[in-house]
């Protein structure tokens, strides 16, 4: 009958909603947050000691330590770059998913509608 198939469409709807939710597309940028801001402390942590002996007389000398630093500034810059992305990313996910609850609840007030007729 309609009132089933209804009942059908409102049950996948709401199984779609929830494998898709607002909750998830949270925790997976929350995720990607802390992972790229750990490794972004380890670099500037990582810096920082570069830097400290670079003051150092003998370590200040050291070509090979400046190529190091410039090295981690170079990866420290990429992270961030990497970070940013993600966040657009995540941005653009949670926006396709509000229209898509927005056009799946029009379905439905459509079909309630419809069955009413």
């Amino acid at each position: 009958s309609d009132c089933d198939e209804i009942n059908s469409v409102k049950i996948a709807l709401m199984a779609n909603l929830s494998h898709y939710g607002s909750d998830n597309l949270a925790e997976d940028n929350k995720q990607v947050n802390d992972l790229l801001t750990a490794k972004l402390e380890r670099y500037k942590s990582q810096e920082r000691v570069l830097n400290a002996l670079k003051h150092d007389e003998k370590a200040s000398t050291s070509y090979e330590h400046s190529q190091e630093i410039e090295s981690l500034k170079h990866t420290l810059s990429e992270y961030l770059k990497e970070k940013e992305s993600f966040e657009e990313k995540i941005t653009i996910l949670k926006d396709d998913l509000q229209k898509e609850e927005l056009r799946n609840i029009d379905r439905e007030l459509a079909l309630e509608k419809e069955v009413k007729e």
